[in-house]
């Protein structure tokens, strides 16, 4: 039997679009009229793009979609050079991949990271009536910026996430929160020290709230201090009117696993991370 003649696929330039993340890249990709794949780029505070794909429509045949997909890659590394943007890092998920291996080993992208995600459904906090502590950061910011600054540093210091990309600094976190759409953040206490911080992030339409960052500073971890900020960041959560908080750690990162178990947060999805310098 003959394969199903497809209309020819075209990619879009990439247009500018304004999300919950701020101003992203996006390129569209069309087949008969219909959009079947997708791919969004996040022009980060670090100087990288993050590359993220979505296939919208059953597509035959696969290897048509990984051509597509080639192409579409292609444009993102062309379009980063056109900005000077390094390096790019593309998140694949590991339970549907739809990005083979091969197709990134080709662009020259090579594998640096998995991260796993984490959920918890916020049901059980709509009951408490304790305040969860978060603020608006820009609240936090004008408080007090340079408390802030070194409590991101302490939680920095020896932290075991994704120690095979460039660390962070106080600084590029900042500017990344501040991309975000409404970001808000809390700071926990250990008898008058500040101790840790969570960054949170609502989506209304979807009801589904992101746990951006949460760190524990270096002098202060195995106390307590990480679980206090879960239950703070789930009951923003139900303050906002979400129903599941969710969350993303190094998968070799054995303290944060260790947290979100305890914490009684559920397993999902695993992300690859490729770079490519």
């Amino acid at each position: 039997m003959q394969p199903p003649l497809l209309p020819p696929a075209t990619v879009s330039s990439p247009l500018s679009v304004q999300t919950n993340h701020g101003v992203d890249l996006q390129w569209a990709v069309r087949s008969g009229g219909q959009l079947t794949l997708e791919m969004c780029g996040l022009m980060c505070p670090d100087g990288a793009i993050d590359l993220v794909l979505a296939q919208h429509s059953e597509w035959p045949p696969a290897a048509a979609v990984s051509d597509t997909i080639a192409r579409l890659l292609s444009e993102a590394i062309q379009e980063a050079h056109r900005r000077d943007v390094t390096p790019i890092r593309c998140l694949v998920s590991e339970s549907t991949p739809l990005i083979a291996s091969s197709v990134l080993l080709d662009q020259g992208f090579t594998r640096a990271a998995q991260l796993q995600e984490w959920s918890a459904d916020v049901s059980d906090s709509r009951s408490e009536q304790t305040s969860s502590g978060f603020l608006e950061l820009e609240e936090i910011l004008f408080a007090d910026d340079r408390r802030l600054r070194k409590l991101i540093s302490g939680c920095l210091l020896d932290s075991l996430d994704l120690p095979a990309l460039a660390p962070p600094t106080a600084d590029a976190l900042i500017d990344a929160w501040k991309a975000l759409s409404k970001p808000e953040a809390t700071i926990e206490e250990a008898p008058g020290t500040p101790a840790g911080l969570a960054v949170v992030t609502h989506d209304l339409k979807t009801q589904i709230s992101t746990l951006e960052y949460v760190g524990v500073d270096h002098n202060m971890r195995r106390r307590g201090v990480g679980l206090r900020l879960l239950a703070k960041a789930q009951r923003a959560a139900a303050s906002a009117n979400c129903h599941t908080i969710c969350g993303y750690c190094d998968t070799q990162n054995s303290p944060a696993v260790a947290l979100y178990t305890s914490a009684h947060w559920k397993r999902g999805d695993r992300l690859a991370i490729w770079t490519r310098k």
